[in-house]
């Protein structure tokens, strides 16, 4: 049989398939949008708070002898040395410790150092939250020799410790570390990183500092930053630090026993600074 042709409204039928059409499209579009690869960029460093250093103690070794309203000046046998006061001296604005082969009682070999119990001390609690010690001097070098800028509690007992620098006359690496009592056992634990510059510590001055928050420890040579602690647990251990600047014999890896050749030798502080951080105050409009 022959097929009806039935007339067809093209229109009606159009709209319905357009209308369809466009209701898929405006479906589609936002889950399109919403795949879309997320921004990557790199946000912009944010500058450092804005501040100042403000000194609380210091010292530039300019006068003939030691301050001893800063200063108590060691005189004790400690690893492989004892400390006379003979062997540190003030001289052409420096403080300077002499270490040498010399038979003082039970040891065979003098050095010097001094410390600041009782009068110099900080903890950042006493100074707005943040403190800064810092040395500028000249390390002497050769095996067995073990110079060292560090504190300890002035209220007395160990650990913790912060050891600013130490460094070893075997190699070039400047020794930065924090001793702590373990929480659960009460063992004495470490936390400390070697660094190895691209210059030599005994031929110019060079600035060892630590910054010191309750969250955390900053160590900084030339004021780079060159290792940070951020362990509050462990920090909670700190009471108000006293500094101590001497050079010893003996240490690790092979420094000691020492060769006797390199000595007498001599460590020079050019100055000691403790600073806390005062921010700027917000602009007032």
């Amino acid at each position: 049989m022959p097929k009806l042709l039935v007339p067809i409204n093209l229109a009606a039928t159009l709209l319905p398939i357009a209308l369809l059409t466009l209701t898929t499209i405006c479906v589609a579009a936002p889950d399109t949008t919403a795949q879309a690869a997320p921004d990557t960029k790199t946000a912009e460093p944010q500058p450092a708070p804005a501040g100042t250093w403000e000194t609380i103690f210091e010292d530039d070794f300019n006068g003939a002898t030691i301050d001893t309203k800063k200063w108590n000046i060691s005189a004790y046998g400690r690893d492989n040395a004892q400390f006379v006061p003979a062997n540190i001296w003030q001289a052409d604005g420096n403080l300077v410790i002499k270490t040498q082969k010399e038979t003082f009682e039970k040891y065979n070999y003098t050095s010097g150092g001094i410390e600041s119990k009782g009068k110099m001390f900080v903890h950042p609690d006493n100074y707005g939250g943040k403190v800064r010690f810092e040395v500028r001097a000249k390390l002497p070098k050769g095996k067995g020799i073990w110079p060292a800028f560090w504190t300890l509690q002035n209220e007395g007992g160990w650990p913790p410790e912060i050891d600013i620098y130490e460094t070893l006359g075997i190699n070039s690496r400047i020794y930065m570390t924090y001793h702590w009592k373990d929480v659960d056992d009460g063992k004495h634990k470490q936390n400390g990183n070697a660094w190895t510059p691209d210059w030599d510590y005994s031929q110019d001055f060079h600035n060892y500092a630590v910054v010191w928050t309750k969250d955390s420890l900053q160590w900084e040579v030339d004021g780079t930053v060159r290792k940070t602690l951020t362990d509050p647990a462990i920090l909670a251990q700190l009471k108000d630090q006293y500094f101590i600047i001497y050079t010893q014999l003996g240490g690790w890896d092979g420094n000691w026993p020492g060769d006797d050749a390199v000595l007498p030798a001599y460590t020079y502080v050019d100055w000691f600074r403790a600073s806390k951080w005062v921010p700027t105050p917000p602009a007032t409009k």
